[in-house]
């Protein structure tokens, strides 16, 4: 973890790594959903989104109440860690901390769940895997490196919050 504790700028490079992927999270977990909150519709054309209420498919539109829902829920909960981070990172306070191991630890959750949730399309035969496996891969792919890096980053810093 040597690396992520150097200075540079005034701040560890773990931190601006972490400060970096907030940045990404709020544009896509927080900006990004609410954006779906608001017009689903506009989200579904941005692919922000992938399930369609309107679709005739019968999981689509269950998969859209389960989304809908954790949309909400992101924006919330997100918009507190990200504004937890940034206060803590301004201040040097273990909010920052705690804010951001909440936020990356959200991303490494999901990502795993949400790979899970559409492998197993595949694996009980319920639909067509083809379908979600580019979204479900691409959230594999991202969120778990953001995730863990960002803890990594943080936690390897932790003295800057605490100390």
């Amino acid at each position: 973890m040597t690396a992520l504790t150097l200075e540079v700028g005034g701040l560890p490079i773990g931190l601006w790594l972490a400060l970096a992927f907030v940045a990404v999270g709020f544009l896509f977990g927080v900006v990004g959903q609410a954006v779906s909150l608001i017009a689903w519709d506009k989200a579904l054309d941005w692919n922000l989104q992938e399930d369609d209420p309107k679709s005739p498919d019968p999981m689509q539109r269950g998969f859209f109440a389960v989304e809908w829902g954790l949309a909400l829920t992101d924006v919330v909960v997100q918009s507190i860690a990200v504004l937890m981070v940034l206060y803590g990172v301004l201040v040097q306070h273990w909010t920052g901390l705690l804010g951001g191991t909440v936020l990356f630890t959200i991303y490494v959750y999901y990502g795993l769940a949400y790979f899970a949730r559409c492998w197993a399309i595949k694996l009980w035969r319920l639909g067509d895997w083809t379908r979600w496996r580019r979204v479900a891969v691409k959230f594999l792919i991202v969120a778990e490196p953001v995730g863990l890096i960002g803890l990594a980053g943080l936690w390897s810093n932790c003295r800057y919050f605490i100390g």
